[in-house]
């Protein structure tokens, strides 16, 4: 969750953030906004997988206080 974090913080709002101050679509804007869709699909795979993993550990947790 932390990687997904720092590359919100580092990447994305600032990006988004110069785009939209942008009038008219150029070029740059276009490759700009196809990378950014892109890398933010990885962003999403990255907060399943934190999720998924913070389940497990949790369910992980209730079966050891089970057996005690």
């Amino acid at each position: 969750m932390l990687v997904e974090r720092a590359a919100t913080f580092g990447y994305f709002i600032p990006t988004i953030v110069s785009l939209q101050r942008e009038t008219g679509m150029t070029g740059e804007i276009s490759s700009t906004l196809s990378t950014w869709s892109r890398l933010n699909h990885g962003r999403h795979l990255l907060t399943l997988a934190a999720w998924l993993l913070a389940l497990r550990a949790l369910s992980l947790l209730g079966e050891a206080s089970r057996d005690v």
